[in-house]
């Protein structure tokens, strides 16, 4: 038979500063000694949530509880409680849904997490392959590359070119 614990909660780590960014969790625990575990095992962990509060940093970090239990509940059922809080708000610093593999068994979940994961390379890729043209020397760059591009060689005298261009034109 399965423990049934009295202190399971649901909750919500949040930044403060951009409140659209967020995961959902579960614990058994105190809700400090929870975010006092997160804290550890951010220093090494490579989940979406962690690379992102290491960016931030802990300090714009914020833990909510925001549901409770009034029946005592058993950790699979809180698993449970847990992916039904991810999937009805699909929290974007969450990598997989709690209880997943309690719902729909073992096999049909190793399919959808390739799934997803093989839809979250192609999205990346395309994010790659997207290009854009600079307008002073034209040439290509990738998207979200531009402060690197305008330091090339290539672009800095191009600019220099058609400042060039522009001084002549304002002395004759």
């Amino acid at each position: 038979m399965e423990a049934t614990y009295t202190t399971g909660i649901i909750y919500k780590i949040y930044d403060i500063e951009d409140p659209t960014q967020y995961y959902i969790g579960s614990t058994i625990q105190t809700l400090e000694k929870r975010f006092s575990l997160h804290k550890y095992t951010s220093v090494k962990a490579d989940s979406k949530f962690y690379q992102y509060v290491r960016r931030v940093g802990w300090d714009r970090m914020k833990i909510d509880v925001i549901f409770h239990p009034e029946e005592p509940v058993t950790r699979r059922d809180l698993f449970k409680l847990e992916g039904d809080y991810q999937l009805e708000q699909n929290p974007p610093l969450n990598d997989n849904i709690a209880g997943a593999k309690i719902r729909i068994g073992h096999t049909k979940y190793c399919k959808l997490a390739y799934q997803k994961n093989s839809a979250l390379r192609e999205k990346q890729l395309k994010r790659q392959a997207h290009i854009d043209t600079c307008e002073v020397c034209h040439r290509q760059y990738q998207h979200g590359g531009k402060t690197g591009h305008i330091r090339t060689k290539f672009h800095q005298q191009a600019l220099k070119e058609q400042l060039d261009i522009m001084i002549n034109e304002q002395q004759n």
